[in-house]
C-alpha cells in the first residue's frame, strides 16, 4: 500500500493485492522447468486501487477523485442492489460481496449535513467469476434432460461498442442524516454487471444421441434508481 498527501489539497492512494489461483496448471514438463514457477505456484500481482484526491477544487466543499477506485454504495453487508458502478470480483468466493476497482472520475460536494455524490466511468467493466473447477461446484454442471447428452457446449458474450458513448456508466448520489439515521437516493445508467443469454442455438444428432449447443450472452442496459437507509 502507498499513501501519501504532498500538501493539504492532494492525497494519493495505491494498494496491490497478491493472488493465488489454488491449482497448478501442469500439462507437460516444461512446466515443471519454468523459472517463473508460475505453473507450479499460480500467482500475480494486481493493482487493486491507485487514486488521486484534489480536496476544495474550484468551491472549498468539492472534492474530486481521479483513478482507478471502489465505488460502493448503500448498506447491505454484502449484497447491495443500488451499489452498481464497481462490478463484483467472485473470483475467491470465500470473499462473496467483494469489488473490483474501476477507472472512473468521482466527484463529491458536501454541505452538512448533505453530500452530492457525481460519477463517471468512461469504460465499462464487467464482474468476474469464479475459475472453472470452483464455478462447477457453485452452480452445477451443463447438462440436458433427456436422452441427449451435450456434445460440444460453446457461448459468446457481446460487450458493449468500443465507445464511450456506448460503453460508458454513470451515477449519482444525495445522502444525509438525520436524527441518527443515514438516509441516501441514487441513481444509475449503465449495464448489468453478469452477462444473460439472450439466445440458444441446439443441433440435434439422432444417430448418436447429442446435441451440439451454443449460447449467445450480453449486458442489458439498466437505469436504476435507489433508496438506502440505516440507523439505531
Amino acid at each position: 500500500m502507498f499513501e501519501g498527501a504532498p500538501s493539504e489539497k492532494l492525497h494519493y492512494y495505491a494498494e496491490l493485492r497478491f493472488r493465488t489461483f489454488g491449482f497448478p496448471g501442469i500439462s507437460s514438463l516444461s512446466d515443471l522447468q519454468r523459472k517463473e514457477k508460475d505453473r507450479v505456484f499460480p500467482y500475480s500481482l494486481e493493482l487493486k486501487e491507485a487514486y488521486a484526491d484534489i480536496y476544495g477544487f474550484l468551491l472549498d466543499d468539492l472534492d474530486l477523485r481521479i483513478g482507478k477506485q471502489i465505488i460502493a454504495w448503500g448498506t447491505a453487508d454484502k449484497i447491495n442492489p443500488t451499489s452498481n458502478l464497481s462490478p463484483y470480483d467472485l473470483e475467491d468466493f470465500f470473499d462473496f460481496g467483494a469489488k473490483l476497482g474501476v477507472n472512473s472520475l468521482r466527484a463529491t460536494y458536501t454541505k452538512d449535513p448533505w453530500s452530492f455524490d457525481l460519477c463517471f466511468v468512461p469504460v465499462f467493466t464487467p464482474s468476474t467469476m469464479p475459475p472453472p473447477e470452483y464455478a462447477d461446484v457453485l452452480f452445477g454442471g451443463t447438462g440436458l434432460s433427456g436422452d441427449y447428452q451435450i456434445r460440444n457446449f460453446s457461448d459468446t458474450i457481446m460487450m458493449p461498442e468500443n465507445k464511450i458513448t456506448e460503453a460508458s456508466e454513470a451515477g449519482s448520489r444525495v445522502s444525509t442524516n438525520i436524527y441518527n439515521w443515514d438516509l441516501s437516493l441514487s441513481y444509475f445508467h449503465g449495464y448489468i454487471g453478469f452477462p444473460l443469454a439472450e439466445k440458444a442455438e441446439m443441433i440435434p444428432d439422432s444417430s448418436s444421441g447429442t446435441v451440439d449447443v451454443r449460447t449467445f450472452l450480453s449486458y442489458p442496459e439498466v437505469d436504476v434508481i435507489g433508496a438506502d437507509f440505516s440507523g439505531s
